[in-house]
Formats: structure tokens, sequence, C-alpha cells
């Protein structure tokens, strides 16, 4: 897996160091991870990617807690 990912979501949502999280653009294209950090204020998330799936760059992502890979 690559170094940390960095993507900007919405400000003011409440994940957590430690929160295993999703990040999909499609059922295709998708980044499981566990979150690094998360800015409340700007909304800038990164993760620790454990899977991914796909190829490509988006704008747009939808952002959901999951559960751990494994």
């Amino acid at each position: 897996m690559p170094s940390n990912m960095t993507f900007n979501i919405n400000p003011g949502l409440a994940y957590l160091p430690g929160d295993n999280v999703q990040l999909s653009y499609d059922a295709d294209n998708y980044v499981i991870g566990t979150v690094v950090s998360y800015n409340k204020g700007t909304g800038v998330l990164i993760i620790a990617p454990v899977e991914s799936r796909g190829t490509g760059t988006y704008s747009t992502w939808t952002v959901s807690l999951t559960g751990a890979v494994g």
C-alpha cells in the first residue's frame, strides 16, 4: 500500500484517529484505511490505506465508517 493519503472532505464531522473508513467513488473504485488525522475546521482527512481497488483521480468521494479489514 502507498503511504498516507490525504482527502478534502466536509468539515465539522466526527472522524477520530483509529477509525476505519471507506472512501468510495463507485463499487469499483475505493480505498479503505485507518484515520491518521482529521481537521474538523478544514475537512482535511489523512488515512493510512490498507486496501484499495481501481485506479484514477476523483474529486468526489463518499466517506463512511467501516469495520476493520480482515
